[in-house]
């Protein structure tokens, strides 16, 4: 974090912005003067005697260098006397200094309906921006607006209670920081809520600043090119080329010049190595091109320096080149073999030696003019906005004037090395001596379209995948253990079984703490004997059931503690982690996971596993240095650990294992672990290939992200109560549904049964329906309905990729529109905003409107369910951040009563209807309190329906007293559902 000092603020003299901004004051704004610290008056940089300049212009004051001539210089200082310090990552010196636009009290009004708008304008977007509000009462909303107009960050801060008594104002500083390349920032608004007869209404506008967007320069599109899914499946794969190994290649070695050449999905590939020239002289060429150099800068380092590379020999073996070196400088000198052949269309490379004890890096290749997309060396790169490609952090590149995309990749489960990337790198351990010997595999690949580049995962298929796909998955974070028995109670009187809860806070000391010390459970929510009764009640009911578990951070609070146990750096000290913990040393790691894990197997039995942080860390970022431990200095000896902690979960619990997830580390996890969080954030761009190619076929991850680091509020107040907003939960439940992940009900809305019984009775269905369809073709529209693939989807800006078409294989399709208005497909198809179609020959499934209605829907061979969308659970206050909708407010994708129809159901209220044998079937209401009616007309898939049967809580014939009406008609049954006793019905058909 670089930190830069804003208190010093200076006003005189011609001064240059770099880039012009202008504020905008909405109506209900008042200007008032006031004294400064015995300076003149001044408001929003100019003096006092000037704001009326500011209302005379409709309210806007634009700044430029000549706005700041001849101007006082003013200190920094709050009321209080207090000089004020802010710290912003990207700030240099170079910023745009920092001006104090108006005083404390200069600005307010009791606004309309007790709120006051503003917003600050800057001409061209800016890639940092920081903004200073200081305030008393009340409530203020900050929000970073994109390029694009969405929202790129957003703050909301309360204020004191009583500032006229105490004398307290807020000095609150925002700051936003976006990437290089995509949404910069457009403009920060600004509002004063919460605004009431007795609220303090004065505040100011300080200490604005920003650094300027680079220029990014404009990018000629590719053509679009089709690529041969299949070839790109990620399962099975034993190496991280992108395509299968597939297609005839051959090589011909002739006066020392290699040519290796292979013909795959419609293109040839052709590699060319000279090997007298190293491993710098590698040229590719596609379909017979001009050929171009794709390894410059790749070169071998020896102790930190530059190395020679004298050739030895070179011969050809079966598939491969074997080129002899020697490797050497000054220092040390290491002979090396480096194995080259073709794996599809990619050219791999195997290094080797015998001789150990050499520090050494192998540099990475950088083609001349090529622009990054991912960028490895930087997991940050683009994270603030634009994943290219959800889950990956490796290394992507385009060459412009051919229209060829580059990948490199080092094989992190073939590696003798300490960091395999972002560059090959082989430390000692810390006895100074001790350096493994080289063995590491890479695989460089040039093609004519995007997705053959991206790289395979060279890990097991989950053997819970398809199990996975069809389980919905409950984070259970806060409430004690009685609680989540009663709850997961009412989740099977639903129907809802097939569920995975992941129990975070149950440990004997609290959550993150003690660690690994967990056992027993914490008394202060129910103790041992209660949670094991949830077990087995949720086992019973054929749920899965995962308990928290931590073997990374090591604390000393711990009775366990032990010094020695610790993993060192190579400065010789230990790994600091979360909180006052350290990082346990990988080899240690099953010493205390194995009698944990036996403990929590007799005594509790969960079913399933959570390990935290593991599989959010690439294992290269945390090796220990520490010699004569297994496997010290390398990358195995974190990642073997690791596997076979998650081997150990799974035959302990005899179950799946879940675990914290980073969206651009834990993709090198996939299938070594059967499930993370799908994480991603609000507005991440849409590309989604290298989820549904590579990591789909290894594992079925869950959900979006967790609701407070997807949104664009992050951890606001009450953050652990606020669920998403009504748009932002349609958009979350379409990324979750554009990666095919399994649905999940987050810990905010897990009392909240008709949204979770959408992600139970709709998206589940459709997950697990294609869990074993590989994915044939992705296509993105543009707003004027352009198809594209991720090749040119990959250079727009995001707000024009908002529609995504995935086919299958079987023929099946989805349909996603992230956007904000209807998508016309084609004459047959429109798709609502925020909503999305799938249909294959066995299955139809809707969020959609139709007629001015709102609904959810699916339909298959064994059942469906049909939300008409008039209950509204966003109506009561959920959290201080969350008010709800309100009383008189028009609800959102709501549908005031109104009865909806879809296939063979009508209906005002949400029903599933589900067969559980032949000639029986299952209906159910959602919330079974909620009176409504439900019409089922006579149809294929039920047949005809002879005989309701009402059922109670359990599933047994309800014996109450019933105000329901059950109507037969010729050709359907209409049941008026009142009574809150009755659950559901029996429905038996002929």
């Amino acid at each position: 974090m670089k930190f830069m000092t804003l208190f010093a603020v200076a006003l005189a003299g011609s001064v240059s912005w770099g880039v012009a901004a202008e504020i905008v004051l909405n109506n209900g704004f008042e200007a008032r003067t006031a004294k400064y610290h015995d300076h003149p008056d001044i408001f929003l940089g100019v003096e006092a005697a000037g704001w009326e300049k500011l209302f005379a212009r409709g309210r806007r004051l634009t700044f430029d260098e000549r706005e700041f001539e001849n101007q006082t210089a003013v200190d920094r200082v709050s009321d209080a006397g207090r000089t004020q310090t802010v710290g912003f990552e990207g700030f240099t010196l170079s910023t745009a200094p920092a001006y104090l636009l108006s005083v404390p009290r200069s600005l307010g009004a009791p606004g309309k309906n007790g709120e006051i708008t503003g917003r600050i304008l800057f001409r061209e977007p800016v890639a940092a921006a920081g903004v200073g509000i200081c305030f008393a009462t009340g409530s203020l909303r900050i929000q970073f607006v994109g390029e694009e107009g969405d929202v790129l960050k957003e703050y909301v801060v309360h204020g004191q209670p009583d500032p006229e008594k105490n004398n307290t104002w807020q000095d609150y500083f925002a700051v936003f920081q976006s990437t290089d390349e995509f949404s910069r920032v457009r403009e920060i608004t600004f509002a004063r809520l919460n605004l009431n007869k007795g609220t303090t209404d004065h505040f100011a506008i300080d200490n604005l600043c920003w650094n300027p967007a680079p220029v990014i320069p404009p990018v000629k599109l590719p053509p679009v090119v089709a690529a041969d899914y299949s070839l790109l499946n990620g399962a099975n794969r034993v190496n991280v080329a992108p395509q299968v190994p597939a297609g005839k290649p051959s090589i011909a070695l002739k006066d020392g010049v290699a040519v290796l050449e292979n013909q795959l999905d419609g293109t040839r590939y052709t590699y060319r190595f000279e090997p007298k020239a190293g491993l710098s002289g590698i040229t590719a060429s596609l379909n017979g091109a001009p050929a171009l150099p794709i390894t410059l800068r790749m070169a071998p380092e020896l102790g930190g320096r530059a190395a020679a590379e004298e050739l030895v020999a070179v011969r050809q073996e079966n598939d491969a080149v074997i080129a002899e070196y020697i490797w050497k400088n000054d220092r040390f000198t290491l002979p090396v073999t480096v194995r080259l052949y073709l794996s599809g269309g990619s050219l791999c490379f195997d290094f080797s030696s015998e001789k150990k004890n050499v520090p050494l890096r192998i540099l990475k290749p950088r083609p001349e003019h090529m622009r990054l997309i991912t960028n490895g060396d930087n997991t940050k790169f683009r994270y603030n906005d634009n994943i290219a490609f959800f889950g990956f952090g490796g290394d992507l590149g385009y060459l412009e004037a051919p229209g060829w995309f580059f990948s490199y990749q080092a094989d992190w489960t073939k590696t003798n090395s300490t960091s395999p990337a972002p560059t090959i790198t082989y430390q000692s351990t810390l006895d100074g001596k001790t350096v493994a010997p080289l063995r590491d595999t890479v695989a460089i690949t040039v093609a004519d379209t995007l997705p053959k580049v991206l790289p395979s995962i060279p890990n097991p298929v989950s053997p819970y995948r398809e199990e996975l796909a069809s389980r919905v998955v409950m984070e259970y974070w806060y409430g004690h253990f009685d609680e989540l028995g009663d709850l997961l109670d009412t989740y099977h009187r639903y129907g809802m079984d097939q569920l995975v809860i992941l129990v975070h806070r149950w440990q004997n000391a609290g959550f993150d703490r003690k660690l690994p010390t967990i056992m027993p459970p914490s008394t202060a929510r129910g103790g041992l004997d209660t949670l094991k009764a949830v077990i087995d009640r949720a086992k019973e009911n054929g749920m899965r059931i995962a308990l928290h578990d931590n073997y990374k951070d090591f604390y000393p609070t711990s009775p366990q503690w032990n010094p020695d146990d610790l993993m060192l750096c190579s400065n010789g000290k230990p790994q600091r982690a979360w909180a006052d913990s350290c990082e346990m040393a990988p080899s240690k790691i099953l010493k205390y996971a194995e009698p944990n894990m036996a403990e929590i197997r007799e005594k509790l039995g969960p079913n399933a596993g959570y390990l935290d942080v593991h599989s959010a860390h690439l294992p290269w970022w945390r090796i220990d240095f520490r010699a004569g431990v297994p496997k010290a200095g390398m990358t195995a000896g974190t990642l073997e650990p690791n596997n076979a902690l998650w081997q150990l979960a799974r035959d302990s619990y005899q179950g799946p294992v879940f675990g914290e997830s980073s969206p651009l580390t834990s993709w090198v996890h996939s299938g070594r672990i059967d499930a993370v969080m799908a994480a991603t954030k609000h507005d991440n761009s849409l590309l989604v290939d290298f989820q549904l190619l590579k990591i789909r076929p290894l594992a079925t991850n869950h959900g979006a992200g967790y609701f407070e680091r997807w949104n664009k509020r992050g951890y606001a107040n009450d953050w652990e109560l606020a669920p998403l907003l009504p748009a932002e939960y349609a958009r979350y439940s379409l990324n979750e549904l554009s990666f095919l992940s399994s649905p999940t009900i987050d810990d905010k809305m897990k009392r909240q049964f008709l949204p979770a019984a959408v992600q139970y009775y709709q998206k589940r269905k459709i997950v697990e329906r294609l869990v074993n369809q590989p994915v044939k073709a992705i296509w993105y529209y543009t707003p004027d309905n352009r198809k594209l693939t991720s090749s040119q989807a990959v250079f727009l800006p995001k707000i024009q990729i908002q529609r995504l078409q995935l086919e299958f294989a079987d023929a099946s399709a989805i349909w996603l529109n992230f956007g904000k208005t209807p998508w016309k497909v084609d004459d047959k198809l429109t798709v609502a905003p925020l909503g999305f179609y799938a249909k294959g020959k066995d299955f139809e499934a809707e969020t959609g409107c139709r007629d001015g209605l709102w609904f959810d829907y699916w339909q298959g061979e064994n059942g469906c369910f049909l939300n008409s969308r008039n209950y509204d659970w966003t109506l009561e206050p959920l959290g201080s951040t969350y008010h709800g909708r309100g009383e008189g407010k028009s609800p959102e994708f709501h549908n005031d009563g109104k009865a909806v129809s879809r296939g063979f159901l009508r209906t005002d209220t949400a029903v599933s209807l589900e067969l559980e044998k032949a000639g029986v079937w299952r209906l159910r209401f959602f919330p079974h309190g909620q009176a409504g009616f439900v019409e089922i007309r006579e149809n294929p898939m039920t047949g005809r329906i002879v005989r309701a049967i009402a059922l109670d809580a359990d599933g047994k014939e309800y014996t109450g007293n019933s105000c329901d009406e059950l109507i037969h008609e010729n050709d359907s049954i209409r049941i008026i559902h009142r009574t809150p006793g009755i659950w559901s019905y029996k429905l038996v058909t002929e």
